[in-house]
């Protein structure tokens, strides 16, 4: 999952670019690339999810959600300030990629299974 807005303000203490990767072992890696005004040097934790977390990904993240990631979720799109990626590594080793910014931003296309994952992922999140 990635998280990117901008135009960042290089000077400004909030980060534009933040990342958070599953694994299967239940861990989160939490990755922000700071603003170039302030570091260069991206900032990175691992988690262990809380309980029942994985079992609910694991709900959300199923043969239709793979689906939907090959043939594209219906409100999936970009918006000019902002974009929330969902990468997904699937049996065949490749990567599904899809920005699903629209899924999450539109309530008329709530709920929907882009939604839930990244409302569960946006608790790992740095937070200022």
């Amino acid at each position: 999952m990635r998280w990117d807005s901008g135009p960042c303000d290089p000077n400004d203490a909030r980060s534009c670019h933040q990342s958070a990767r599953f694994t299967p072992d239940a861990q989160v890696l939490t990755t922000e690339a700071p603003n170039p005004g302030l570091s260069s040097t991206p900032k990175t934790r691992t988690a262990a999810l809380a309980p029942g977390e994985l079992e609910a990904i694991q709900s959300v993240v199923d043969a239709r959600f793979e689906a939907q990631m090959k043939a594209g979720f219906p409100c999936a799109g970009a918006a000019d300030d902002a974009s929330i990626v969902i990468a997904l590594r699937i049996a065949d080793g490749r990567e599904l990629t899809q920005d699903v910014t629209g899924c999450v931003r539109d309530r008329a296309a709530a709920p929907n299974s882009a939604q839930a994952l990244v409302t569960i992922a946006e608790r790992y999140r740095f937070v200022r």
